[in-house]
């Protein structure tokens, strides 16, 4: 019954109980009671903080499609990694630059090279470009 929240336990509960000789009815039992417990700890949940989970949906709409998006990818990807906050904090590492920054190198000897890798959909839809910036195009 508790194989449900032991992430992987789940899996090879059919072969534990074959290797235990628990049989059908017993197994069947036993594994439908864990699945209503395991879901029903979701929906009691929800149904426990459905007022600040609506609250929260509405203030994530209030900051738009890319906060959403922005958790979605941490989310996902904490889930995933074996390195899990770590590998988030590393990937929130990568280099930025700002608008006054990247205004500065422009007007200076050394210019840097600024590529537009958005697809060419994404650039008809959002018209809005850094001068002097080189369009990436797919090969066709």
């Amino acid at each position: 019954m508790v194989s449900k929240f032991i992430p992987g336990l789940s899996t090879i509960s059919a072969a534990l109980a074959g290797a235990t000789r628990l049989g059908w009815p017993s197994f069947l039992f036993f594994n439908g009671a864990g699945v209503v417990i395991w879901a029903g700890t979701a929906i009691r949940a929800g149904m426990l903080f459905h007022a600040q989970i609506n609250e929260f949906i509405v203030r994530l709409e209030g900051l738009g499609t890319l906060a959403a998006e922005a958790i979605g990818v941490l989310a996902r990807d904490t889930s995933r990694s074996s390195g899990g906050a770590a590998a988030v904090l590393k990937m929130l590492r990568i280099a930025r630059i700002g608008v006054d920054e990247l205004r500065a190198l422009t007007k200076g000897d050394r210019r840097p090279v600024v590529v537009d890798v958005r697809s060419s959909s994404a650039r008809d839809l959002d018209p809005r470009f850094i001068p002097g910036a080189l369009a990436m195009t797919s090969p066709k």
